[in-house]
């Protein structure tokens, strides 16, 4: 494991960037993933603790597309399209080493 968090693997930090944009090029639309609550406004004052977990996730992680009415096909659809965007990025790191 070489995530903070299990299963998970760490990425370098323009990943999610290139992989939201071949995502949006694929059409799926996704959104940065949060902001730890430690770093929102309310919490601006309080005492900081490091938050390792949640900034690494927040730093990392994207949401896809979620909404009620997402249906089996859609999912499968997504899921293709995110398998094809890392093949592509993949693709284009093994040609830049």
């Amino acid at each position: 494991m070489d995530g903070l968090v299990p299963g998970t693997r760490r990425a370098a930090p323009d990943t999610r960037d290139r992989l939201i944009a071949e995502l949006d090029r694929r059409g799926v639309e996704t959104r940065p993933f949060f902001v730890p609550i430690p770093e929102l406004p309310p919490y601006a004052g309080a005492i900081r603790r490091a938050h390792p977990v949640s900034t690494d996730l927040a730093r990392r992680g994207l949401n896809l597309p979620t909404y009620g009415d997402l249906t089996n096909s859609d999912v499968d659809e997504i899921v293709s399209r995110v398998r094809q965007a890392l093949s592509s990025l993949a693709a284009e790191r093994s040609t830049c080493v």
